[in-house]
């Protein structure tokens, strides 16, 4: 069986096939793939905003030990295969195309088994965790930095029992299809990670939710390290550098924005409570923590003018961008690009920024997939709310129109923002 048939037979059997909420299916694919998760130890992250971030953060310093760091996140920006990944030192190694169609091949075997078994079949997201199980193994990583693909409890990286941390980045409303409408059944689907006695570390704003973790913690005597804002200061945010003390100690950081502080803390105090796994000299740490970029998120694709990129697709994560930009740019004006998938509140999202923004105008795009909301839909809501808003059918039109206004705009500065899904074509464009 080559990577084509193999990918033919999985798409085929895939097609009918009921999901299996829970995590039965992936661990019986598991099972039949020797079970590769117990060769590695993992950092757990789940949470609404911020997982990225936290876990680059988290990556970038455990890293510079000499050690080998996997990492597993998702979405992808620029390439399916950065979702898959090790780092040691300075050197990142993304999964090959020859890797990752080697590991599918092996899949597709084990899920032929599976179905001559009668048992359920495994889905896109199953089948992609199971394949990084199968490269960290391979790759003899010392430890995996994982990330939750939405929820926690029945998320298929929940599988991982050799956990040294759970990490839970703040969580709001959000998939509210899957994880229910309420903050509080969101919240339980989050801390449903914490299945073990490792420590937990958290940074939650809503008393509710914390109770919620600090409860499941309890329960599995888990200990629990809630990021203290006490122990924040923020020094300045500018283009290019960010400065913070963190408990009495200054840092510098190259993300920009100031909700990148909060993520920088909670990676440090995470690194605080692994110090007995991977103890890694301050110098080197504050090295690595300003060495870290995440493209996407307040991200300057342009200095002159500014154009800045951010994946902000839900209110909570507008709320952070917005808090940055008035305190950046008050006194500039905004032109927006912007693109939401359907199931997101744009609704609320357009009244936050008709409270809270500067914008002059904002172009609406469509993000591609289906999943994408349409432009039309976009602007009429942010007409509702008294936003001059233009349509347009593609992301080069967008920006073509977004520098026409600039240009007559002179003190102005344009943010992209929305679905990380349409900003790969974004990056090329801007970026030539």
């Amino acid at each position: 069986m080559n990577y084509q048939k193999a990918k033919q037979y999985i798409q085929a059997a895939q097609t009918g096939a009921a999901i299996q909420p829970g995590l039965e299916t992936i661990s019986l694919l598991l099972e039949w793939l020797h079970e590769p998760q117990e060769d590695c130890s993992f950092i757990h992250l789940a949470g609404t905003n911020g997982k990225g971030s936290t876990g680059t953060f988290l990556t970038n310093v455990l890293a510079k030990s000499g050690r080998k760091i996997g990492r597993y996140f998702s979405p992808a920006l620029f390439s399916k295969n950065e979702t898959i990944q090790w780092k040691q030192n300075e050197k990142t190694h993304l999964i090959s195309q020859e890797e990752y169609e080697t590991y599918y091949i092996t899949i597709a075997r084990a899920v032929k088994k599976m179905e001559q078994q009668g048992q359920p079949i495994p889905t896109e997201f199953e089948i992609e965790t199971a394949l990084a199980f199968l490269a960290f193994s391979k790759w003899n990583c010392d430890l995996v930095v994982l990330e939750t693909g939405m929820g926690g409890a029945l998320d298929a990286t929940n599988v991982v029992k050799n956990v040294i941390c759970n990490v839970i980045t703040p969580i709001a409303k959000d998939h509210k299809k899957f994880l229910g409408d309420s903050l509080e059944e969101i919240a339980r689907h989050k801390a449903g990670i914490i299945t073990t006695k490792a420590p937990v570390v958290s940074s939650q704003e809503n008393d509710e939710v914390w109770e919620i973790i600090a409860n499941r913690c309890k329960i599995l005597g888990a200990p629990l390290y809630q990021l203290e804002k006490q122990d924040i200061t923020e020094i300045s945010c500018g283009e290019g550098k960010t400065e913070f003390y963190f408990q009495g100690e200054k840092y510098e950081i190259q993300m920009c924005g100031h909700y990148q502080i909060e993520n920088a803390c909670l990676a440090l105090l995470t690194l605080q409570v692994i110090k007995s796994f991977f103890s890694i000299p301050k110098e080197e740490e504050k090295q690595a923590m300003f060495a870290s970029t995440w493209p996407g998120r307040f991200d300057f694709i342009r200095h002159d003018p500014v154009w800045i990129a951010d994946g902000a697709h839900n209110p909570d994560g507008l709320s952070s961008l917005l808090d940055s930009l008035n305190q950046m740019y008050s006194k500039k004006r905004w032109i927006g690009i912007m693109g939401v998938f359907r199931d997101k509140d744009y609704k609320k999202m357009c009244r936050q920024l008709a409270a809270r923004g500067r914008f002059e105008t904002i172009v609406a795009i469509r993000p591609p997939g289906p999943r994408g909301l349409e432009a039309e839909k976009l602007a009429e809501e942010l007409k509702q709310n008294r936003l001059e808003s233009f349509v347009c059918s593609s992301i080069p039109e967008a920006v073509e129109m977004a520098e026409k206004v600039q240009k007559k705009e002179k003190e102005s500065i344009v943010i992209c923002f929305g679905s990380l899904s349409f900003m790969r074509e974004l990056y090329q464009i801007v970026m030539k």
